[in-house]
């Protein structure tokens, strides 16, 4: 009984990821495909990639993560160039105040997506000072782009 609820969530989970990446593509290709036919080949892309197993998710990170990271860099030197970072500092902050419970859950919702994104970044680290500096990277990316807002 027990296999059996986590296998519907399991499937439930690879239906989100599923929509996530699906709808990724299809904004990225402007709507070409359409979302049905972008969920059906995001679909087919990861089920392929975990039939094939460890090996070739291994090879996919390689090449993920440092795209990943490239992409992020990029899209940090967009923001911060168009931003007066004194200015920025200075500002006051804008909106409703956060509520306790609202702080709370972006913190460690933050925390918990650090934990996720440390491991792939960490596999290209050859020193304890390359991991170092790379988790402050991250931190100031997640400062810049959004972090406690």
């Amino acid at each position: 009984m027990i296999s059996a609820i986590v296998a519907i969530s399991l499937l439930g989970w690879f239906g989100v990821q599923n929509a996530v990446f699906a709808k990724g593509i299809d904004h990225a290709l402007n709507g070409m495909l359409g979302f049905e036919f972008s969920a059906a080949l995001s679909g087919l892309c990861l089920t392929l990639l975990v039939v094939l197993g460890i090996r070739t998710i291994k090879i996919a990170a390689s090449i993920a993560v440092p795209l990943f990271i490239a992409v992020i860099a990029f899209i940090s030197i967009q923001v911060l160039s168009s931003l007066n970072v004194a200015t920025l500092f200075h500002a006051a902050s804008q909106g409703d105040p956060l509520t306790v419970a609202n702080a709370i859950t972006r913190i460690i919702g933050g925390c918990i997506v650090a934990a996720l994104m440390t491991p792939d970044i960490a596999r290209y680290a050859k020193r304890t000072s390359h991991n170092r500096l790379g988790r402050y990277f991250l931190l100031f990316v997640r400062q810049c782009c959004g972090g406690y807002r």
